[in-house]
C-alpha cells in the first residue's frame, strides 16, 4: 500500500495515506474547540482525495459514529469510482455489512490476498516513520520476505505485480487483506 502510494506521489499525483483509527481520531479532533481544521473541510478532504490509502481498516472503535462515517467516505468514492486502496486488519468477511459490500462487490474492486504474518523483527519495531515510508518502494520489494516458502514467494510476486499495475493507472479499488503487517 505505501509502495502504492510512493510510486503515484513519484508520478506527480497527490495522495492522501492514513490509518483508519487515525482518521476518526482525526475526525473527531476536528469537533474540540483548539482544532484548526473545521470537520467539513477535512471530510471533503478525505471523500475527494485523488488517491485515498487507509490503512488498517477494521482496527477502528466500531462505534455507529465510526461506521457511518466510514460508510459515508467509502459510499462517496464508489459511486465516484475514485482510486482507493485499503488494507484490511480482518478478512472481509468480518466487516460490517455495508463496508464490505462496498470493497468486494462490483467490477471496479480487486482483493488481493496475501498469506504471510510480518517477520518478529517487524512485529517489535512498532509504527512506521516517514523515512522508513518513504523507504518502501517496489524496486525494495523482496519476494522471498522473511524465509518465505515457495508459495508465499508466489503469492507475494502476484501481490507486486498486481500493486504495480494498480499504481500506474490508479483505477478503481485495491483491497489487501491478509494477517496484520502485511499490506
Amino acid at each position: 500500500a505505501v509502495a502504492i502510494a510512493n510510486y503515484r506521489l513519484a508520478q506527480g499525483s497527490s495522495v492522501l495515506f492514513l490509518t483508519v483509527p487515525d482518521l476518526l481520531d482525526h475526525l473527531r479532533a476536528t469537533f474540540g474547540p483548539s482544532s484548526e481544521i473545521e470537520y467539513d473541510d477535512l471530510f471533503e478532504r478525505v471523500r475527494n482525495a485523488p488517491l485515498l490509502v487507509l490503512d488498517d481498516l477494521g482496527a477502528e472503535s466500531p462505534t455507529p459514529w465510526a461506521q457511518e462515517k466510514l460508510h459515508q467516505v467509502l459510499n462517496h468514492r464508489f459511486n465516484s469510482r475514485m482510486p482507493t486502496v485499503i488494507a484490511l486488519s480482518v478478512p472481509p468477511e468480518q466487516l460490517e455489512e455495508r463496508l464490505r459490500t462496498r470493497l468486494v462487490e462490483g467490477d471496479s474492486s480487486r482483493l488481493l490476498v496475501l498469506g504471510r504474518k510480518p517477520a518478529p523483527l517487524l512485529e517489535k519495531v512498532g509504527g512506521l516513520d516517514d523515512h522508513m515510508l518513504k523507504s518502501m518502494t517496489f524496486e525494495q520489494f523482496d519476494i522471498r520476505g522473511n524465509r518465505a516458502g515457495e508459495r508465499q514467494q508466489h503469492g507475494l510476486q502476484a501481490a507486486l505485480e498486481g500493486s504495480r499495475a494498480y499504481a500506474r493507472y490508479a483505477d478503481g479499488w485495491l483491497l489487501l487483506t491478509g494477517p496484520i503487517g502485511c499490506g
